[in-house]
């Protein structure tokens, strides 16, 4: 006691000192093996509180280590350096604490889990075998699990997987809740989606629309799991653009009696309906026509006219219901039957034509002591008119006899024989059409009406020149020349009155196009006056771009200076004449091609062609083109068709060649399945590449029309590409 600068300095082998209360409950040892102090007691280890009692620890009491309680904080933690500091049971916080490096750190016994709180600009960062996180309530009914296997979080819960909303309550979304994915609201949308580079983006639920999407290739692409089918949505310039192992798209009505397939097997649309398989209208001129309605095929009402058809390549064109005809056209009317002799050809018969509307009858009747009263047809008085127009013609049977008409009017004719004598005879009454006298003859002019194209015939005369002798000119001219063989035939008026009509030649004349589809007169373009320049007269041309400055340019080499060039290349003139007869697109092919081939849609890769190696495949495309008059594209130099063998290793290299899918060029034709004459209709072959002729080719199969023959093996022939 008192020893050195140590008020009590005491030690002993079991320890430096032992106190004990006089009941044996508590006890403390002192500097007791290697413990400093080492206390116990019947309530708790030790017992520590300051002067006035606002802080105070218990040590070992009950199953706790440590308890602690304080005006501050139950317990407080610092290091030597103050920078890594915990408090506990601070203000309203169970556990506050920092640090240089973290607020907290928590690692399981093994070192496989483990926590960082408040770790650099990370609140929580955890990690863990099996998640770096894991969240539940008391009752396990919702959990969220942070960092699980390949998810970045997986929640469930028995009303949602997770619940997200932002802090004043405008918009906010469900995730698995019900039978729904994701189900999201918001004051200005549902949802927004955007890429980080490609400009796309997607807005759900905003204003009218379900989903508004941009993008800089389309607005949407969809495709099932096995891309046997896809749509593209507003890409490049169509609006939807599908494809499908079995349609291009189908649609239908809730009740189910209404049904439409597009781009279905060979159709192109295919419709089905309770009441007519397709309906059609426009927004303003009253026209409508139902296909598939009721017992009819087309059904088809306009304030023009009820239907109008026309041939490009014979200039013919036909006008369904259209003022007091039925039908008028620029060709004439006939009828098709089976020749029935020939097995490979048939008969056409065409109908008699004249500058009025007529009507007919006709029979057989025989004079009675030299006079008949003969009936006509009981229908022909109810559509003839009574008064006037009358015409009978009447030929005696078997025996020469001298007729004439005493009397005739609509229900009957009086004959008489000049002698009195009986005979048999026919007859042949003509009259006018009641209602149509006085339809007029000489119209004034709406559209040309040229004599058609003969071209066809011309060409089936040199692969069969037999058939020839049955047209009306031969059979006229051999009949001239059987009632006066040594006259010369003279047909220069004929033929100056055919050139007069004018025979259309699809080369020079165009059909007009229907009303509402001419382009904008360049008088009538929103030009000045420099814009105008080059534009010569009335020629049609296309609508200037808004926006874009299309004054001549000085730096686009000396057309600058006599054909307007604007300051993006972009040329302006009344016509453009190229060398060669044909338009092409540049296609991207999945093999290796070369000009003349015929190519198709190749169904393995989306997006490539291949040459054609079935009969009549409906993915025809076109022929590849060695040197095309216009290439649209300039992605390869035209006529490079070859892939260089160094790419053609790359698997990833795409070669893109240019396709005529107009005009005149060169194909590959094999006629090993028939000679092709010129004027056939081709379709792809089972030879790869190549075309083949066909009698009756199903719509989207035909390639072209032959214009040179090829009667036997293969070969490359010009063909006039025209897809349909």
């Amino acid at each position: 006691v008192g020893h050195s600068d140590a008020g009590i300095e005491a030690g002993g082998s079991l320890a430096g000192g032992l106190f004990v209360d006089s009941d044996d409950d508590g006890e403390a040892w002192v500097g007791h093996g290697n413990f400093g102090i080492e206390a116990r007691g019947s309530e708790m280890g030790g017992y520590f509180e300051d002067s006035d009692g606002s802080g105070f620890a218990h040590l070992g009491w009950g199953n706790t280590g440590v308890f602690g309680r304080g005006n501050v904080a139950g317990g407080v933690f610092d290091d030597e350096d103050g920078s890594g500091y915990a408090r506990v049971g601070y203000g309203d916080r169970g556990v506050d604490a920092g640090g240089s490096e973290m607020g907290g750190y928590f690692v399981d016994s093994d070192g496989s889990g483990f926590a960082h709180l408040g770790w650099g600009d990370t609140g929580v960062f955890g990690r863990g075998n099996v998640a770096g996180g894991v969240f539940e309530d008391r009752d396990g009914s919702g959990y969220a699990k942070a960092g699980y296997g390949d998810r970045g979080v997986e929640a469930g819960g028995t009303e949602m997987g997770g619940y997200f909303e932002d802090s004043d309550g405008t918009g906010y979304a469900w995730v698995g809740t019900g039978d729904y994915g994701v189900k999201a609201y918001g004051n200005l949308m549902g949802g927004y989606f955007e890429d980080l580079d490609e400009f796309a983006s997607a807005t759900v639920a905003v204003a009218g629309w379900g989903i508004d999407a941009q993008g800089h290739e389309g607005g949407g692409d969809f495709s099932d799991t096995d891309s046997t089918s896809r749509a593209s949505v507003a890409s490049g310039e169509r609006g939807i653009e599908a494809f499908g192992n079995e349609a291009g798209g189908y649609f239908m009505e809730l009740g189910g009696s209404g049904i439409a397939y597009l781009g279905y097997n060979a159709w192109g649309i295919k419709a089905y309906g309770g009441l007519a398989g397709g309906y059609f209208e426009d927004t303003n001129d009253s026209a409508k026509a139902w296909v598939g309605y009721a017992d009819t095929g087309i059904d088809a009402q306009a304030s023009y006219r009820g239907g109008a058809f026309s041939s490009t390549s014979s200039g013919i064109y036909s006008h369904l219901a259209t003022g007091p005809f039925s039908i008028i056209g620029s060709g004439t009317k006939a009828f098709v039957q089976n020749h029935p002799y020939d097995r490979d050809s048939v008969i056409v018969y065409t109908a008699p034509e004249g500058d009025e509307v007529a009507t007919y009858t006709r029979g057989t009747a025989r004079l009675v002591d030299g006079e008949a009263t003969v009936p006509l047809g009981e229908t022909f008085k109810w559509v003839t008119n009574p008064d006037l127009g009358l015409t009978a013609f009447l030929t005696p049977v078997s025996e020469w006899c001298n007729l004439y008409v005493v009397e005739q009017a609509t229900d009957s004719i009086v004959v008489r024989s000049r002698d009195g004598s009986d005979c048999a005879f026919n007859f042949m009454i003509y009259g006018l059409r009641i209602g149509f006298e006085e339809l007029s003859i000489v119209q004034e002019k709406e559209q040309e009406s040229y004599i058609p194209s003969m071209a066809d015939h011309h060409q089936l005369y040199e692969r069969r020149p037999d058939l020839k002798t049955y047209n009306s000119l031969e059979r006229f001219k051999g009949m001239r020349r059987e009632a006066n063989p040594k006259a010369e035939l003279d047909l220069s008026r004929a033929q100056a009155l055919r050139d007069a009509i004018i025979e259309f030649d699809p080369a020079v004349h165009q059909l007009p196009k229907p009303p509402g589809f001419e382009e904008m007169p360049a008088d009538d373009l929103p030009l000045d006056e420099d814009q105008r320049e080059g534009v010569q007269g009335h020629e049609r041309v296309r609508a200037a771009r808004a926006g874009h400055d299309r004054r001549p340019a000085t730096d686009h080499s000396a057309l600058g200076s006599t054909i307007p060039v604007d300051n993006e290349g972009n040329v302006y003139a009344p016509s453009f004449r190229p060398s060669s007869q044909d338009l092409a697109s540049l296609v991207t092919v999945s093999e290796t091609v070369e000009p003349g081939d015929v190519l198709v849609i190749d169904t393995d890769r989306r997006g490539l062609m291949r040459r054609g190696s079935s009969a009549a495949d409906n993915g025809v495309v076109g022929i590849v083109a060695a040197a095309p008059g216009v290439v649209l594209g300039s992605e390869v130099e035209v006529g490079q068709t070859e892939a260089p063998a160094e790419r053609e290793q790359n698997s990833d290299f795409q070669l893109k060649v240019p396709v005529a899918f107009s005009g005149v060029v060169d194909c590959k034709v094999d006629a090993s399945y028939g000679a092709v004459w010129t004027g056939n209709l081709l379709v792809t072959s089972p030879t790869p590449g190549h075309a083949m002729a066909q009698q009756a080719p199903l719509p989207g199969t035909v390639l072209g029309k032959a214009l040179e023959p090829l009667e036997k093996g293969v070969g490359t022939i010009k063909v006039l590409v025209m897809l349909r």
